[in-house]
């Protein structure tokens, strides 16, 4: 991709798509929409967006994929966990992974994402930062340091190992559901904290 002014700040955001148990993820609804509206909000910015396929080679091979080809200043991933009753904003990614099967039935090669890595990777977006505003704006929202040991964790865990230093990049977890009355926050809630997770990533003093 050719960028027209490379001074200008690059935002990657990925949602995932459906695998075992979750036949419609949510992200993969919200991310074109987030992506738009932030267009709309930030045009002082340059936006990429993606659906990571839920497999074990071709989710964290894509995402590094994006950010080789991208450069970019800011990543933010989005998912869907059976836990998260609100925003989860995931602050560590572990260097492991579970014999589970992912969305073209294939299990990972290794208990380990790479043998050479580290044990942990902390994630460096402004997570306290990302908690309170959404707080503030009366979203449910939380730190977390599990992420799990499914396609999630494997790729914010590539994804740490792949930006430059200085790169602000992380996950953030959504309720599978996110339409209906029984759904723990709506879309149109999704959308509107999502663009708070943004805006905290945007501000001066968090800028790369």
């Amino acid at each position: 991709m050719t960028l027209a002014d490379p001074s200008r700040s690059r935002i990657l955001l990925t949602g995932f798509g459906a695998f075992p148990g979750v036949p419609a993820n949510a992200t993969s609804q919200l991310v074109p929409v987030l992506a738009a509206e932030a267009m709309c909000r930030y045009p002082e910015c340059d936006f990429q967006w993606d659906i990571l396929p839920v497999t074990w080679q071709g989710g964290p091979l894509a995402s590094a994929r994006l950010i080789e080809t991208f450069d970019p200043h800011i990543v933010v991933h989005f998912g869907v966990s059976e836990g998260a009753s609100g925003f989860v904003i995931e602050t560590l990614a572990r260097n492991c992974c579970r014999a589970a099967p992912d969305a073209g039935g294939a299990l990972p090669a290794l208990d380990l994402l790479d043998a050479y890595a580290p044990a942990g990777l902390q994630a460096t977006l402004p997570c306290q930062t990302i908690v309170a505003r959404l707080l503030d704006a009366g979203f449910p929202a939380e730190l977390s340091e599990d992420a799990g040991a499914y396609l999630c964790n494997a790729v914010l865990f590539q994804t740490l190992m792949t930006v430059r230093p200085g790169v602000q990049a992380g996950f953030v977890h959504l309720p599978v559901r996110l339409d209906g009355i029984d759904a723990p926050i709506s879309m149109e809630a999704a959308l509107r904290g999502g663009l708070a997770v943004l805006a905290a990533c945007l501000e001066p003093g968090n800028r790369g």
